[in-house]
């Protein structure tokens, strides 16, 4: 019996799905969205949020974890058809994921009061992140286009 859709076009309507859940449903200022923070601002914002703004917070952060597992699968799938024989280079599709994880993890327990203060890394896990989200894209676009003029 032939799929009616691919797992790549499910991965990408998670990830919009996940997307515009977290615009619509989420918490607009949220530190992941920041590309870094130190560890005071993040505990005036956190001292800062309301008991609203807390509810939004942590319902963004499960749609957040949606959305990283579909652009992570989504990194991992499009580095294993550049790369199918390639195990390291395609596990690097994981990388800015498993960064958003211990990211989102925490603050969660911020947020659920299990962690009382915003830990000193916190900042420099989210501007990992997005640094390593950065060098994926670069990657990926760069294996694309020498894959295709070599």
């Amino acid at each position: 019996m032939k799929r009616r859709f691919s797992f790549e076009v499910l991965l990408v309507i998670l990830l919009l799905g996940s997307g515009l859940a977290m615009y619509f449903w989420g918490f607009h200022n949220s530190l992941d969205a920041r590309f870094y923070y130190s560890q005071g601002e993040s505990l005036r914002f956190f001292e800062g949020l309301t008991t609203v703004e807390v509810e939004k917070y942590k319902r963004q952060e499960i749609f957040d974890f949606l959305f990283i597992a579909a652009y992570s699968g989504l990194f991992v799938r499009v580095l294993g058809l550049l790369f199918p024989k390639k195990l390291l280079l395609k596990s690097l599709g994981l990388v800015p994921g498993v960064l958003d994880v211990i990211e989102t993890v925490t603050i969660m327990l911020v947020l659920l009061g299990i962690v009382p203060l915003a830990p000193l890394g916190l900042g420099f896990v989210t501007g990992a992140k997005w640094v390593a989200s950065g060098l994926v894209l670069l990657f990926v676009a760069v294996a694309s286009v020498r894959r295709k003029f070599i």
